[in-house]
């Protein structure tokens, strides 16, 4: 199961769609998507109707419980999701850090990392030095190079 945005034009938007075209022409997994409120609009209001979805993946069916949560939105959420055994965050450090600013509810990266069970993704070397420089443990960062 994915958390994240599908609609928009904010960068993790893009990559998740891109991401969804990928897992989706696999018949070895099954995913479902569960849509976080994108940012600038906190209520959770769509940004399209449904049928504009530039990737229609099947909408996460409340109660199932799926093997893996994989998040990817901004700011960056490391609790464990309730909809999934395991959690799986996309995050960036574009500037070789991770800034509290970009944590949800503005706690330090270190803080809630340490408080997390959560695996991390980051799309390059760069950003996964980044985020060990940060306090993640090099044994849960993956990186998956984007394109």
């Amino acid at each position: 199961m994915v958390e994240g945005w599908r609609t928009g034009t904010h960068s993790y938007a893009l990559v998740n769609q891109a991401q969804l075209r990928e897992m989706g022409g696999r018949s070895d997994i099954r995913v479902t998507h569960r849509d976080l409120a994108p940012p600038g609009e906190p209520d959770g209001t769509p940004t399209a109707r449904p049928d504009d979805r530039a990737v229609s993946t099947p909408a996460h069916v409340a109660g199932d419980i799926a093997d893996v949560a994989y998040r990817i939105a901004a700011p960056f959420d490391l609790t464990a999701s309730e909809h999934a055994r395991r959690t799986v965050v996309f995050l960036t450090t574009e500037h070789h850090y991770m800034p509290d600013v970009l944590m949800a509810g503005g706690k330090p990266f270190a803080e809630a990392y340490r408080s997390s069970d959560a695996h991390l993704v980051t799309p390059s070397d760069w950003s996964r030095d980044g985020l060990i420089a940060s306090g993640a443990d090099p044994t849960r960062v993956t990186v998956v190079p984007l394109g």
